[in-house]
């Protein structure tokens, strides 16, 4: 992927902020010169999401949502004309191809006020971004006076926009103090890239158009570490019965981990009654495009769960609306764990560790990233082997219509 250094101008003069693994807002005081350091710097830092600021500031490290009165250290230079076009749309299919259509309308509006495009880009969720260059001539040197003529414009603009009744989010344009998703950076909800395109890509199919856009499963870690990190060991004395006197055997038992590992997010595990009726979750799960969806029973409880990479507030919704079992452990522990079984062995030599699921909706999710980790669990070909041990496979049986 070729990066397009100059999308972003003066951006040594941007505030960026970004959402760490624990979803927390964290403010970047340094200074980048160049698009390719901040990636990095974004990269190593592990960021959810990253934002830069649409205006520019003289120490942009210092600025703050509302202005402080006599607080001139920020020292406003000029802001970027900024068109946030958003559908609400469930399918990301459909959010492309109405989306679209708004932008190229846009687009006209922009090209007959003669202004400069900086660029176009997918957001990565709802639709799209077309950035333009200020074109606010500036009368007065003082910082705030300044900051009050871009604001007068972007109110005449806004106007202008809601007569011709496009689709713009008038909050976004006429905030001089607004953040944006980072061009080159990723949506964590979806995994699609926030990516910089022509105005011709708009006319591509919408499978063309997809296909084009970088999308990320979660996962920072090699594929091998990510698998044993979803995996939980336990070791412990064997009690035959109630006897008071142990045995010489040991056991390893076995759990699949919620956590994504490198990130905050979980796969969805829900903890019902082994006799419970799915149906209804199936049908919540697959409507907000939750997919595939798996079924594992063993002697206490039934799980449903899918690979996909979910937010902790959004686990605890679904875990809350069907009272699962483990909506309290994962509230008070911040993850869940899937039991898959108890292995014995005198020696701790060869340890086979098979469960049997039951996909009981297939698909791919539009909407949300996969776990890479836990996919890959759920594929014999990337099976993990233990010390010398034999495969470790998650094996899918059978597949409902």
């Amino acid at each position: 992927m070729e990066l397009c250094p100059e999308i972003i101008s003066d951006l040594r003069f941007r505030h960026i902020r970004f959402v760490n693994s624990e979803k927390k807002f964290c403010k970047v005081n340094k200074k980048f010169r160049e698009l390719s350091d901040l990636l990095d710097y974004i990269n190593k830092k592990r960021a959810q999401d990253a934002y830069y600021s649409t205006a520019k500031w003289l120490n942009p490290g210092k600025v703050t949502q509302e202005k402080k009165e006599g607080n001139y250290d920020t020292i406003f230079l000029g802001c970027d004309l900024f068109f946030d076009v958003d559908v609400k749309e469930k399918n990301i299919c459909s959010v492309v191809k109405k989306a679209r259509e708004d932008t190229k309308h846009v687009l006209e509006f922009i090209n007959g006020n003669g202004w400069t495009i900086n660029y176009i880009a997918f957001s990565g969720s709802k639709g799209f971004h077309v950035s333009v260059k200020d074109p606010v001539t500036y009368r007065s040197p003082e910082p705030k006076e300044r900051e009050f003529e871009a604001k007068e414009f972007r109110k005449k603009i806004a106007q202008e926009v809601l007569e011709k009744k496009l689709n713009v989010d008038l909050v976004v344009l006429k905030d001089i103090r607004r953040i944006t998703r980072i061009p080159y950076t990723h949506n964590s909800k979806s995994g699609y890239m926030c990516y910089p395109l022509q105005e011709k890509d708009l006319d591509l199919e919408v499978k063309e158009f997809l296909g084009r856009i970088p999308k990320i499963d979660y996962g920072g870690l090699s594929l091998l570490r990510e698998m044993m990190t979803a995996l939980r060991f336990t070791r412990k004395s064997w009690l035959e019965g109630f006897s008071s006197i142990p045995s010489a055997d040991h056991y390893i038992g076995f759990a699949i981990s919620s956590t994504v590992p490198g990130t905050g997010r979980h796969v969805l595990m829900l903890e019902i009654d082994p006799d419970s009726d799915t149906s209804g979750i199936i049908q919540y799960l697959k409507g907000r495009d939750i997919l595939p969806i798996y079924s594992y029973k063993d002697h206490i409880s039934q799980f449903v769960f899918s690979p996909v990479a979910l937010d902790k507030g959004m686990i605890l919704k679904i875990l809350k609306k069907f009272g699962a079992r483990n909506f309290n452990a994962f509230k008070k522990y911040s993850h869940n764990l899937l039991r898959v079984g108890r292995f014995y062995t005198p020696s701790f030599g060869k340890v086979a560790w098979k469960i049997e699921c039951t996909e009981l909706c297939c698909g791919i999710s539009d909407k949300y990233p996969y776990s890479r980790a836990h996919m890959s669990l759920l594929n014999k070909n990337n099976a993990v082997r233990l010390c010398g041990g034999e495969e470790i496979i998650v094996r899918v049986v059978k597949i409902h219509p």
